[in-house]
């Protein structure tokens, strides 16, 4: 019962944590931002910071408890100064004007709710424990027991020879290690309760500002666009379709590049589209694909190839050469991880342990 506790304490932490990464993102940008725009953007900040400490100390070898320490650090200033900033920006507006939302409006905010609640719930109690799941868990369980960052092999427990890049390039996992080794929930209780659903969680985010850009606000629309999007989740759960990762798989790193990177990709496309002078788009653009990586090795190609194929449509339709031109600067950073791969797999880039 306390480690339930401790799961839905987490999550709401988390909950906090993304949104005031997102909301001084956005105030850095200079871009506005809701609420919900807010929580979805502060998970691609988050990561895309999280990765600038910690993968120079995976790469020099260095202990979890140390990025364990920087990283409490950092976040707490995050969280005080995002505070500081939405402080002095209340106080700089002389009258705040609330609107209470209609009976209409109430229904389906009510009516969303109970969709994301009902998956969050629906896939807590699923159980899926493949390959891939063991070798994860394993990992995180290793980082935290040992206090190493990926030079023991998480599925037999042997010291590898060489840094495996494949894995060690994402930060994903060892974000998972920090906040155990903080908190000691245990590690199967941490990433099937408190990482999956905080992938529902993104994930219905996603669905509801593609919803909010596609039927322009409309609420009664949205609720419906969104009760579609669960209910085609429901019933198509195989191995070859994004559903699998999302009821089943939600705690994997796969899982968060296909319900959360590629559809906040198309997101940010679907309003570029409307709009391909927006500029904090653009940036927000580029951010993404930073921390598209650090939060999936899975997104080292897919997320590149369809921003590619996107903006180069875009530009050849409207005859615009900028569009391809920022297109290629946002892929930039996968590009940089893809050499450094290809470099590893070639055994040209190698880091002995």
């Amino acid at each position: 019962m306390i480690e339930f506790i401790k799961c839905v304490f987490m999550i709401l932490i988390f909950l906090v944590v993304f949104t005031a990464f997102g909301y001084l993102g956005s105030y850095l940008m200079k871009r506005k931002s809701s609420f919900v725009e807010s929580l979805l953007l502060g998970v691609f900040f988050y990561f895309a910071l999280f990765q600038v400490f910690a993968l120079p100390l995976i790469l020099l070898k260095q202990h979890l408890t140390l990025l364990t320490g920087m990283w409490l650090a950092v976040v707490t200033s995050i969280l005080v100064l995002a505070f500081i900033v939405l402080y002095k920006t209340v106080r700089k507006q002389e009258r705040l004007k609330w609107s209470l939302p209609n009976k209409k409006s109430i229904v389906c905010y009510l009516a969303m709710a109970g969709v994301v609640l009902f998956f969050c719930y629906f896939t807590a109690i699923q159980n899926y424990w493949g390959w891939d799941t063991a070798f994860y868990i394993g990992t995180i369980s290793t980082t935290v027991d040992t206090d190493t960052m990926y030079l023991i092999n998480g599925e037999n427990g042997r010291p590898e020879t060489t840094l495996p890049l494949r894995y060690a390039l994402s930060g994903f996992y060892m974000n998972s290690a920090v906040f155990c080794k903080l908190t000691g929930i245990a590690v199967v209780s941490f990433q099937k309760y408190v990482m999956g659903t905080l992938d529902v969680i993104l994930y219905f985010a996603i669905v509801y500002l593609v919803g909010q850009a596609l039927f322009r606000s409309a609420t009664t629309k949205v609720t419906g666009f969104l009760w579609t999007a669960g209910l085609v989740n429901l019933f198509f759960v195989s191995e070859y379709t994004t559903s699998q990762f999302l009821i089943l798989r939600a705690y994997e790193a796969k899982s968060y590049c296909a319900n959360v990177v590629i559809p906040t990709i198309f997101w940010l496309l679907l309003l570029l589209h409307k709009d391909m002078e927006n500029r904090a788009n653009w940036k927000m653009l580029f951010v993404v694909m930073l921390a598209s990586v650090p939060i999936s090795m899975s997104a080292i190609l897919i997320a590149p190839a369809m921003l590619g194929i996107t903006v180069l449509s875009e530009s050849i339709v409207n005859k615009n050469g900028r569009v391809l031109l920022r297109g290629i600067v946002c892929m930039i950073p996968n590009m940089v991880y893809l050499v450094v791969y290809l470099l590893y797999t070639l055994d040209v880039f190698v880091i002995k342990v």
